[in-house]
């Protein structure tokens, strides 16, 4: 079974197109939360005593290519809205902002993960997400 960390950053890119629907202040819903949360919850659960042993299987391995393919369709859509003519400055921030932090934060690791994979189609994943953000 997966810990339902693995599965955080799923729900932080979710605030990327639900900030974008909302409009407005809401774009920065995802820039604003990931720290603030991040944080907060480290400051809550603490240091774990032994790290998490993943189970060997699909889902694990799953997880990483499943978001960059996420995160790749999220940061192409914020493109998109931004490059609209009714989108305001400050939705064209917002997103902007919280496209770069949940890449930042998340999308880097799971690059990072498929970049040193002995798969050529995970590497090559994991090297189209960094290139995405250059």
């Amino acid at each position: 079974m997966v810990p339902l960390r693995y599965l955080t950053p799923f729900t932080f890119l979710a605030l990327l197109p639900l900030g974008g629907w909302l409009g407005g202040a809401w774009t920065f819903a995802a820039a604003a939360a990931t720290p603030l949360c991040l944080a907060g919850l480290d400051g809550v659960l603490g240091q774990d005593a032994a790290p998490a042993r993943l189970t060997s299987g699909a889902i694990p391995r799953w997880l990483p290519q499943i978001y960059i393919f996420l995160q790749l369709a999220a940061t192409a859509w914020a493109g998109a809205l931004v490059a609209r003519p009714a989108t305001s400055l400050l939705e064209a921030a917002g997103l902007a902002a919280s496209s770069g932090v949940t890449t930042g934060v998340f999308g880097f690791v799971a690059a990072h993960e498929m970049i040193h994979s002995r798969s050529p189609r995970e590497r090559a994943l994991g090297l189209t997400l960094l290139g995405s953000v250059f």
